[in-house]
């Protein structure tokens, strides 16, 4: 996020809405669409704040799957959880690889991207890495 008033990087607030309690079934995208939509009508009437969507160059990471590394087939892990256990450890057990991605975005102080193309859920330990 960037711009808008000074208040909107140093003031925090949580916001409470209620949509519609029931309407039609409709599929998750067009869940997400309508909630986003919602959402930016709520921030422009009680905030007066317009949001739109940029494209920006920005500094990151990208997460991948090392050139001639060996991929096969990984049995089923249920959902799980990831904690730091340490300043140095990071163990996550039953993660998808983008929340893996996400976990890292904070620890390393800047955007993690998931690309490795992987599905389903892993256990991770990683030392020393923060």
């Amino acid at each position: 996020m960037s711009g808008g008033p000074g208040w909107t990087g140093s003031t925090q607030y949580t916001v409470v809405a209620n949509g519609p309690e029931r309407g039609p079934v409709l599929p998750e995208s067009a869940v997400h669409e309508l909630t986003r939509k919602r959402l930016q009508a709520l921030l422009a009437e009680r905030f007066h704040l317009l949001l739109k969507l940029e494209t920006k160059l920005a500094s990151g990471y990208v997460l991948t799957v090392a050139k001639g590394a060996i991929r096969w087939g990984v049995p089923p892990i249920p959902e799980g959880t990831d904690h730091q256990t340490g300043r140095w450890e990071i163990r996550a057990d039953g993660v998808e690889m983008r929340l893996l991605a996400r976990f890292l975005s904070v620890h390393m102080g800047g955007t993690v991207i998931d690309q490795t193309g992987l599905e389903g859920r892993y256990t991770f330990r990683l030392n020393g890495l923060l």
